[in-house]
């Protein structure tokens, strides 16, 4: 027990004064502590230069520093390359990443949860640093996958100059409801699956950022930002119902798919029946165009005139019937080639598997084209494949293949159109208002807007909209009091609501500033109850500075009409301008007839032919489809795109800016020919002092108004002076020139 003893207090010993001695170490030496050198942050990127199609999304992804080496680099590597636009991660303010992907370190940010701050200060880093750089915003977990292609085709359909905050939905727990701060019918939209932000909604919330972070009444960082969202941008968050017009875009869309099926099986089946009835002598056989198998001679033309010609293609189309007879292949055909190419090789390598070998598709050699609205499209095309044999004998070979195809027209319908306030009698078995079914059984009412969206103006505000003419001037007079010849009757005899806005300039050679006040005065006597507005401009013509002077002369809600003053108009053309424009919507740019030179079309019965501007055949005129001066739109509509380009001086280009201009914004251009408004033909003299891209379109319009390709043949072809290169005079209205006869072919 003795040994025992000692054993036990040696050891007791030991502890001591190994302890003690540890402690004596630690208070006599100085252990210098590892210092870590500082991570200096890279800085966030700017994105500056973007092209057009990387300027619609901005995506910020909410990370961690332990996420960036994983779950950001694969974000990074899979989706985020196909989006129309850029993405940067945030994190805290220490994070750096090992790869060479987008961190923005943000300031006195940790990494700490719940990541209120974090998502905040992101917000107010994107407004700060890229709000005009981009249309959309975007809040996305690193563990989300957004489809790019989808995501892109739904942004586009979507204005995003309005304020809007899209994403899924929420009211929150069901044991939190009452304890969030918002109201029974409020929401916000969840963070997990990301939120969207228009351009608009940033703009609005971001400047009150800071308030919303001192004034946070829960955890949730996707409830504090749909209140912030909802308290300075004055909305929530999308409910499901209010998707529910594109829910059915997408469902007609794949309806019109299953159709296009059924509708070619159904084409089958009546050719074969037909076939049947044929082979069975049946002459109650099917007689529809339809049950007709694809024939370019089915319907022979009864007289040269009904003749069709054929366009020829190749790297341009040869036409005889347009008035340009060589240009450049248009985007729709460029698109029905590609639909061709792709249906043939999806023909031609159905079995390519079992007979082993594919055919690669090389190029449209040339090809022939001609369409016929009453019956159908046909098609002509060489084509040039590559043949490839995978199996067996190996080989590679270029193949040639004429392709003969036909698109036939079903029979013409027509279907009489109800109007939405128009009275129905169902008790006679009279045609039911189709809308007044829609909103009896679908309950069209119960969608904000309708079932299409946002509601429209009704009917009677729309037609008894205001029409602010913006006309400018300079010179002319004899044509201006034409024009306001015209315009009295149609418009002031008429008790039309319109105004008149004339923006005028002297003209150096024709000044005629004293008639012009003296019937503008008449006027105004005459009909009191109008409003005629004067504009009197200094300076050089410039179309571009009248229009923009004459819009700034009336309010921002006002519908401008643009116009000329060598233009005809009748009544109908002013109800399709208030039906066709529609206000943050929709411009409305007519197709204008323009006439020829009536000395080529009615020779020397000029004198005895009635003055009937609305005669539009192809011989008294041609459609303007390049031309874009006139056009309707609301000024408000004008100020989003930005105006006219002021630094344009004379007529032309101007048009052509501002049409580009709303092709790039949300807006949506209609165009289609106006057979209510007419240009009347005068003698056009283009100054040499014009720019040289303004001369050209000066020149190209001279010279298609001399007369219609047929008529000016005819002329040709009768005299034998012009067949024959001696000198001649051509005499085209008032303007006489000495020209060859290999000049007189070339204007042909």
């Amino acid at each position: 027990m003795a040994g025992t003893g000692q054993v036990v207090l040696l050891v007791l010993i030991g502890l001591f004064l190994g302890f003690s001695f540890t402690t004596w170490m630690r208070t006599k030496l100085q252990i210098c502590p590892v210092v870590e050198e500082p991570v200096t942050p890279k800085p966030p990127p700017m994105f500056e230069n973007l092209p057009p199609d990387k300027r619609l999304l901005f995506v910020g992804i909410m990370t961690a520093r332990k996420f960036l080496n994983t779950r950001a680099l694969t974000v990074y590597q899979t989706w985020a390359q196909t989006m129309p636009g850029k993405l940067a991660f945030f994190s805290s303010y220490d994070s750096v990443s090992d790869y060479d992907i987008p961190v923005v370190a943000l300031p006195r940010v940790t990494d700490d949860y719940p990541p209120q701050k974090k998502s905040f200060m992101m917000l107010k880093f994107m407004y700060d640093n890229y709000i005009d750089k981009f249309e959309w915003f975007m809040r996305a977990d690193d563990d989300v996958y957004v489809k790019a292609e989808k995501m892109e085709a739904f942004l586009r359909s979507i204005n995003s100059s309005k304020p809007l905050f899209m994403g899924q939905s929420g009211m929150g727990k069901k044991e939190e409801l009452g304890q969030l701060g918002i109201a029974s019918d409020e929401n916000f939209c969840m963070g997990g699956p990301g939120m969207i932000f228009s351009r608009e909604t940033l703009r609005r919330m971001a400047p009150h950022i800071q308030h919303c972070v001192s004034h946070l009444y829960s955890f949730h960082e996707d409830v504090e930002i749909g209140r912030c969202v909802r308290q300075f941008a004055n909305i929530s968050c999308t409910w499901t119902y209010e998707v529910t017009p594109q829910m059915l875009r997408s469902h007609a869309f794949f309806d019109a798919l299953k159709t296009r099926d059924l509708r070619y099986n159904t084409l089958k089946l009546m050719r074969e029946i037909r076939d049947m009835d044929i082979l069975l002598n049946n002459k109650e056989t099917i007689d529809d165009r339809l049950s007709f198998h694809p024939e370019f001679n089915k319907y022979p033309a009864s007289s040269k005139e009904d003749t069709l010609s054929w366009d020829f293609i190749s790297r341009s189309i040869f036409s005889d019937t347009n008035a340009n007879p060589k240009r450049g292949l248009e985007t729709p055909l460029k698109q029905i080639l590609e639909d061709i190419r792709m249906q043939l090789m999806s023909s031609a390598n159905e079995v390519s598997r079992e007979r082993g070998r594919i055919i690669d598709f090389k190029e449209i050699l040339y090809g022939y084209h001609r369409h016929n609205p009453l019956h159908s499209s046909d098609w002509i095309l060489d084509i040039l494949m590559i043949y490839k044999k995978y199996r067996g004998r190996k080989m590679t070979v270029p193949v040639r293949k004429h392709v003969y195809l036909q698109q036939v027209f079903s029979d013409i319908e027509f279907l009489e159109e109800v109007s939405e306030s128009e009275p129905t009698d169902d008790s006679e078995g009279g045609q039911q208002n189709l809308f007044k079914i829609l909103q009896d059984n679908v309950g069209l009412n119960a969608y904000p807007g309708g079932l299409f969206g946002e509601s429209e103006p009704s009917q009677e505000m729309q037609h008894n909209k205001v029409i602010h003419f913006v006309l400018p001037l300079s010179g002319r007079f004899p044509t201006f009091r034409r024009f306001m010849l015209t315009f009295e009757k149609m418009c002031l005899m008429t008790d039309e609501a319109v105004k008149l806005v004339v923006v005028l300039f002297r003209h150096n050679k024709e000044d005629a500033t004293d008639e012009t006040l003296e019937l503008i005065a008449s006027l105004r006597s005459k009909y009191p109850n109008y409003d005629f507005s004067l504009v009197q401009a200094k300076g050089p013509f410039s179309r571009a500075l009248a229009l923009e002077m004459g819009a700034r002369q009336v309010s921002n809600d006002a519908l401008l009409f643009f116009v000329d003053v060598d233009m005809y108009f009748n009544q109908a053309f002013l109800k399709r301008v208030r039906l066709n424009t529609l206000q943050g919507k929709q411009v409305y740019f007519p197709i204008v007839f323009s006439q020829f030179d009536p000395e080529t079309v009615y020779g020397d019965a000029i004198l005895s032919q009635p003055h009937n501007y609305l005669d539009i055949t192809e011989h008294t005129g041609y459609w303007r489809q390049f031309g874009f001066g006139i056009a309707c739109m609301y000024n408000s509509d004008l100020r989003t795109v930005g105006g006219f380009d002021l630094s344009i001086i004379g007529w032309g280009k101007e048009d052509v800016d501002l049409y580009t201009k709303i092709v790039n914004s949300n807006l949506t251009i209609f165009r289609t020919a106006d057979p209510g408004i007419v240009h009347v033909y005068h003698a056009i003299d283009c100054d040499e002092n014009l720019e040289p891209a303004q001369l050209t379109m000066c020149s190209g319009t001279r010279a298609s108004t001399y007369g219609s390709v047929p008529k000016l043949a005819e002329i040709i072809y009768a005299s034998e002076n012009l067949l024959h290169p001696t000198t001649t005079t051509v005499q085209s209205g008032t303007l006489k020139e000495k020209i060859t006869s290999k000049q007189a072919l070339r204007a042909v």
